[in-house]
């Protein structure tokens, strides 16, 4: 008979025969990396956009003022001067200027774009994001540890999730991050130019336009925050998964954060039981673990089977 089935044994005798056993500890999310995510986001991404923006605004200014004079095609009377427009002839030029506006406000957002580019590529995307990676792995490792000896008494190997077992997963979620900050200026210089545009054909004052696109940036610094959160949760959900798998656990009961934040379709699954290798469903026909919706703040319980049990205990516990 091998140790882990002398472990099995024991444990069957601990809890008088029962054989599944829920987690007696809920474990947290790992915070600290999500703070270390919003800070890249806060002071590096949404402070290098700000930062060009800010630098090409006068620029903006400019070809706003420029085609609010109808300077894009000027119009010239018999004697060689700017004819005046009553409020309805303004209209009708913004309308026949906005082919030719709509192309300099393109120039002007891809030498923006480009600039951001150019700053962010300055402060190691890549190298920030393997940090917080390490950094939920080691938490998440640290809770799991601490569900695995508060619920059946049992010390896991201190370095058994050393080195690459997390390596796939780590993987992914950095190449996935880094794709999805090197989106966030397009993003943003999308829906800025969807709001000059609106604003202009709609007979905005360049003050007025400049105020709005300053609204759409901080929307997108509060989206910011928001991925944060979001992706640091998706990280801790996979090697939560790839820890209870590895030690023979095959289900989870659903355990959300109890409060009121909490959305309806996840609250109808709080105490449920269910297993890794098919998600529940959560509305229509979307199905997910704990952590894998977005912004969801719920965790998996491990349901730990006495019968598949393979937990590699530091000897003698």
């Amino acid at each position: 008979m091998n140790n882990a089935q002398l472990m099995r044994d024991e444990l069957k005798r601990k809890f008088d025969g029962h054989t599944k056993i829920t987690s007696k500890y809920a474990p947290k999310h790992p915070d600290s990396a999500v703070r270390e995510y919003e800070r890249t986001m806060r002071d590096l991404v949404m402070s290098v956009i700000r930062e060009q923006i800010k630098n090409a605004t006068p620029e903006l200014v400019q070809i706003i003022r420029k085609a609010e004079s109808g300077g894009m095609a000027q119009r010239t009377d018999a004697k060689g001067k700017i004819a005046k427009r009553n409020e309805n002839r303004r209209a009708s030029v913004r309308l026949e200027e906005l082919s030719a506006f709509s192309e300099e406000i393109n120039e002007w957002i891809r030498k923006v774009l480009e600039a951001i580019q150019s700053s962010m590529s300055m402060y190691r995307i890549r190298e920030q994001l393997t940090d917080m990676a390490n950094l939920t792995e080691k938490l998440s490792i640290k809770e799991w540890k601490k569900a695995v000896r508060k619920t059946i008494g049992i010390n896991l190997l201190e370095d058994y999730y050393n080195g690459d077992f997390f390596a796939e997963q780590l993987a992914q979620w950095i190449n996935e991050n880094v794709d999805l900050i090197n989106t966030l200026p397009t993003e943003n210089l999308t829906k800025m130019k969807k709001t000059i545009l609106k604003d202009y054909l709609n007979g905005a004052t360049t003050t007025q336009i400049i105020k709005d696109i300053s609204h759409d940036y901080s929307v997108t610094k509060s989206h910011a925050s928001l991925i944060a959160r979001d992706q640091i949760a998706k990280l801790n959900g996979q090697i939560t998964r790839a820890e209870q798998e590895s030690a023979g656990v095959d289900r989870y009961e659903w355990s959300t954060a109890l409060d009121e934040r909490v959305r309806e379709s996840h609250r109808r699954l709080e105490g449920t039981i269910h297993r890794w290798d098919s998600p529940p469903l959560i509305e229509g026909s979307r199905r997910c673990h704990p952590g894998e919706d977005y912004q969801c703040r719920c965790v998996a319980l491990p349901v730990f089977d006495l019968d598949n049990l393979n937990i590699p205990a530091e000897t003698g516990a």
